[in-house]
């Protein structure tokens, strides 16, 4: 199992109790599952087309239906795949009703395509345009990163992954090994939303109730090879023996 909690169980679930001292029945130990691939269109001239949306969505988080803030209608966010030497023309729209913006956290492009104080407004779109230099592959992620607001809108589940190939993910033992996507992140769910709020407090670390994995609670899986993307700031651990 994965990103375990204390918690006494209840049939196929558990009774998780929050620091609000109010109580919650979830799901435990399903099968993993992974986010979406994002749709990637290749053209013949090289060039990669994706779109990111943001939205405000309803969604699924250890079995619960809640609203919550999600990109291409998900929590985690669909993942962008992608490889080294990719002329990438990346959309971003926001359907929110309030400013954001889209950090693609780790990948070394230029700062005037990746620029955190540029907002994008409700109803509005952006066109980030880069190219991937070799050496890029690995497993980046993708979150809003509007000045004052960062916390409030990742917190209320505005992450994904961004997952780069590189040539050597050709080799044959390379390739036939199974790979998983892991992308943790914590959330506080309260009257059947995602609560986000943000306090001065915060700012010293702030921990949600309920630790996920691809959005389930305890999920179990066998792997060989896993790609991780911590989206939160509360310590996490692999157990080796489940």
């Amino acid at each position: 199992m994965l990103a375990g909690l204390t918690a006494g169980g209840i049939g196929g679930g558990v009774l998780l109790t929050r620091r609000s001292n109010s109580k919650l029945v979830i799901e435990t130990g399903m099968p993993l599952g992974e986010p979406p691939l994002l749709t990637v269109r290749r053209l013949e001239t090289g060039l990669v087309e994706a779109e990111i949306i943001a939205s405000k969505i309803t969604t699924r988080l250890a079995g619960l239906t809640v609203q919550a803030l999600g990109y291409n209608e998900t929590v985690p966010g669909a993942t962008l795949r992608l490889q080294e030497g990719d002329r990438v023309r990346l959309t971003f729209t926001n359907h929110l009703d309030v400013p954001t913006n889209l950090h693609t956290h780790g990948l070394h492009i230029s700062p005037e395509v990746d620029n955190p104080f540029v907002l994008v407004m409700p109803g509005e779109s952006r066109l980030h345009e880069f190219t991937l230099p070799k050496g890029s592959a690995g497993t980046r992620w993708y979150h809003p990163h509007p000045h004052g607001e960062v916390a409030t809108q990742q917190f209320a589940g505005l992450s994904g992954a961004i997952v780069i190939e590189s040539p050597l993910d050709k080799i044959p033992e390379l390739k036939a090994a199974e790979e998983h996507l892991l992308i943790f992140k914590d959330f506080t769910i309260s009257n059947g939303r995602v609560d986000a709020d943000h306090s001065l407090l915060d700012w010293f670390g702030k921990y949600g109730d309920l630790p996920l994995v691809n959005g389930a609670y305890q999920p179990q899986l066998i792997a060989q090879k896993l790609r991780c993307v911590c989206a939160c700031s509360m310590p996490v651990t692999l157990d080796r023996t489940c």
